[in-house]
């Protein structure tokens, strides 16, 4: 299949298809995130891989955005998508995850599949992860540290060495971790079929994420071990194919 790197993102619409993938990335995230995803997709399957409002552009865009704005997005999305097909399976991480699962209780009949990518029920950003997200600010990227290319290529945000315009970002991170408390306090709702995957060294999401989930039926998790929030192992990029060809296989 061609692959698809830009953060605009990517649809593929197939004609009578039954189902479609709906793909919801992080906050500060991009469609690019789920390249790796792509070949695992049946060619007959319908793709919807959208930036959020405010990604793939500038810093002043994604200030401007809005917890309240992106969920209603996902919604829309998932809207205008069953129109055109029976069902919908999430794929999503970070941030996008919230989304998936939120979709699937408001609509458990045509939501028929999620499979999620650091679900982010317990924030946690380390220190090493603040030091490299404000050199990143300030320009001092001339010689990146290997977690700051992490970043800067787990973005779809042009960013620029001024540290004023992102003030703006500061309640738009606030509003994730309200929506993280959401999220986590109906989880247990859930009952569509699930698998999640947890990276053991993820800079932004608390390993004990994974308690929240544990016992919760439909979900079945798994621990990446070598792995973290922005990237992946080649090895962990085969468990996630493999688990996502039997989430689909599984469904259909």
């Amino acid at each position: 299949m061609e692959r698809h790197f830009e953060h605009s993102g990517y649809v593929r619409c197939v004609e009578g298809s039954k189902y479609a993938v709906l793909m919801l990335h992080g906050i500060a995230g991009t469609p690019a995130h789920f390249n790796m995803l792509y070949d695992a997709i049946p060619q007959d399957f319908s793709i919807y891989n959208m930036p959020l409002e405010g990604h793939s552009k500038g810093v002043e865009d994604f200030g401007r955005a809005s917890m309240s704005a992106w969920k209603e997005q996902a919604r829309n999305m998932a809207k205008e998508i069953l129109k055109k097909h029976e069902y919908i399976i999430c794929v999503a991480h970070s941030m996008g995850c919230l989304f998936s699962i939120r979709l699937a209780i408001e609509d458990p009949e045509r939501i028929k599949g999620l499979f999620l990518l650091a679900v982010p029920l317990r924030p946690l950003v380390k220190i090493k992860t603040n030091i490299a997200c404000i050199r990143l600010m300030l320009g001092f990227d001339k010689h990146p540290s290997p977690l700051m290319n992490k970043i800067k290529n787990a973005t779809g945000i042009h960013l620029v060495p001024k540290p004023w315009k992102y003030i703006r970002w500061i309640p738009r991170l606030l509003e994730l971790v309200v929506e993280t408390q959401r999220v986590r306090g109906f989880i247990n709702k859930l009952d569509t079929p699930c698998k999640t995957y947890q990276s053991k060294n993820d800079e932004l999401v608390a390993f004990s994420s994974c308690k929240d989930m544990k016992n919760i039926s439909c979900i079945s998790n798994t621990v990446l071990h070598s792995s973290g929030h922005f990237d992946y192992s080649q090895d962990d990029i085969e468990i996630l194919n493999q688990g996502f060809a039997e989430l689909l296989k599984e469904i259909t």
